[in-house]
């Protein structure tokens, strides 16, 4: 299964301020992908993480806990690229993809 592209959302379009889970089938199904990855924007202390899987999508909220807000902006995308990785980490292993850990909390989850 290839990796095929993406597109790139700017903050103030509507797509960006949405849940990122809006427009991810058809976003993946344009691509040719069968499995799609997208993140929201980082706001001050939380983003949102959606997965595109052939069988069903999944899209998380998450709070940032421990003041990681007050770390420089490069930390905070570093934490926000984990958490996505490990969403399909997660998947791939076959087990559920939402997970909570010290640091963070699962404000939602779709």
């Amino acid at each position: 299964m290839p990796v095929t592209g993406g597109e790139w959302w700017p903050a103030d379009t509507d797509k960006a301020g949405a849940a990122p889970l809006v427009g991810l089938p058809a976003l993946a199904q344009r691509q040719g992908a069968s499995l799609g990855l997208v993140v929201g924007d980082l706001a001050q202390d939380h983003f949102s993480v959606a997965l595109h899987t052939p069988a069903q999508d999944f899209a998380q909220t998450i709070v940032l806990r421990n003041n990681l807000a007050r770390h420089p902006l490069r930390a905070r995308q570093e934490v926000v690229a984990l958490m996505a990785l490990t969403m399909l980490q997660r998947w791939l292993q076959g087990i559920a993809v939402y997970a909570e850990y010290g640091w963070v909390r699962l404000a939602a989850t779709l």
